[in-house]
């Protein structure tokens, strides 16, 4: 049994060389989603979205790594074309919430319980706003609303919005890959390929009825965050459409990686 996350997804998405585990060899049981939102100072972003989009050399982002769940928010910046510096080596969400609190930092994302639970009082507060929620990847490959966040936008919304037309290109592809790498099926439980067949078999029926039991479904609503997990053939689907990057887009991350960061991929 091996349970994975958006932190062991994207560097087998992208084939890091530090990666000695292949995905591939592994049938998934169960997979949950996770979400993100993106906050910052209620000051900067009284003008709306278009004049935060327009500011240069004012908006800092205290994050982990570039190779890990800071990716998704910092391609987000890429697509909506924003000037943010980036500082990394935080040691975690919590410090780098409390960075953004203490004003080393004036853009910030938390997971889904962390924002519920440590952000939102910020925003009764008047200490921060949310800007936008990361996203889900649907069955069509398209992004939309996170269901925990259905009255904050996605990153598309604001693009049409702001620019006029649909957001395309490498960096809107690898954002969308990533998001479904990353939060669509933030976390995973596989089975060994070579494990006999009949018991793959009980533990596929075993999810099957854990995730219909009304007991789990009320003492797991916290630690799932009120998202619905994946199964069966839904959830085969979604692995494969979360997975299966193509060869151009994991270049130009793994470009933008190198260029941005200083970071070679098939050297970690």
């Amino acid at each position: 049994i091996l349970t994975s996350s958006a932190s062991s997804h994207v560097p087998f998405m992208l084939e890091q060389s530090s990666v000695d585990y292949d995905l591939s060899n592994f049938t998934p049981l169960i997979g949950a989603p996770s979400g993100g939102v993106v906050y910052t100072k209620p000051e900067l972003a009284k003008g709306g979205m278009e004049d935060l989009m327009s500011l240069e050399d004012e908006l800092f982002y205290a994050g982990i790594s570039p190779t890990g769940l800071d990716l998704v928010t910092l391609l987000s910046f890429e697509v909506l074309k924003m000037d943010v510096k980036a500082v990394l080596g935080y040691e975690g969400r919590g410090p780098s919430r409390v960075a953004f609190e203490q004003g080393e930092s004036n853009i910030d994302y938390q997971t889904t319980t962390a924002y519920k639970n440590s952000v939102e009082a910020l925003v009764e507060e008047d200490r921060a706003v949310p800007l936008y929620s990361l996203g889900q990847i649907d069955a069509n490959g398209d992004l939309i609303r996170d269901p925990q966040f259905p009255d904050l936008p996605t990153i598309e919304e604001i693009y049409v919005d702001i620019y006029g037309e649909e957001p395309s290109g490498d960096v809107w592809d690898a954002y969308k890959q990533t998001v479904g790498a990353s939060y669509t099926l933030n976390k995973v439980i596989w089975v060994h390929n070579d494990a006999p067949g009949n018991y793959q078999d009980l533990l596929k029926k075993g999810m099957e009825a854990l995730i219909n039991d009304e007991e789990f479904a009320t003492h797991s609503e916290e630690i799932l965050e009120g998202y619905n997990t994946y199964v069966g053939e839904e959830l085969n689907a979604q692995i494969k459409q979360s997975f299966s990057i193509s060869q151009e887009t994991k270049q130009w991350i793994i470009e933008y990686l190198r260029t941005n960061f200083d970071i070679d991929i098939k050297k970690l």
